[in-house]
């Protein structure tokens, strides 16, 4: 079942519903997932021989830079990134679908 809803030129069906929640769930999830790997792969750099030192200081930095949009939480700063990069993948999506589904 196909539900159209016309909002004054654009006519939002539930495959566009879809595919815009899809892409913002994306769009967010993949700099969380990046920003996890890559402070979680420089954690487990710090415990290797010799090259403890620079992981561990490249964690410090991460963790630093992230504080910087958190307003002093870096958690903070991986929401901020995270619904930055959701919403530009929103705005992208939105701009595909009115390219490809011009009326004639």
């Amino acid at each position: 079942m196909t539900v159209l809803i016309t909002t004054g030129t654009m006519l939002l069906s539930s495959p566009f519903v879809r595919s815009l929640v899809l892409a913002g769930v994306i769009s967010s999830a993949g700099p969380a997932l990046l920003i996890g790997g890559l402070l979680g792969s420089l954690l487990l750099l710090g415990y290797t021989p010799g090259l403890g030192e620079l992981g561990l200081w490249a964690h410090h930095q991460i963790l630093t830079f992230l504080t910087t949009f958190g307003n002093g939480r870096p958690w903070e700063g991986v929401i901020a990134i995270c619904l930055a990069c959701g919403s530009v993948g929103l705005m992208f999506e939105v701009y595909v679908y009115s390219q490809y589904h011009r009326p004639s």
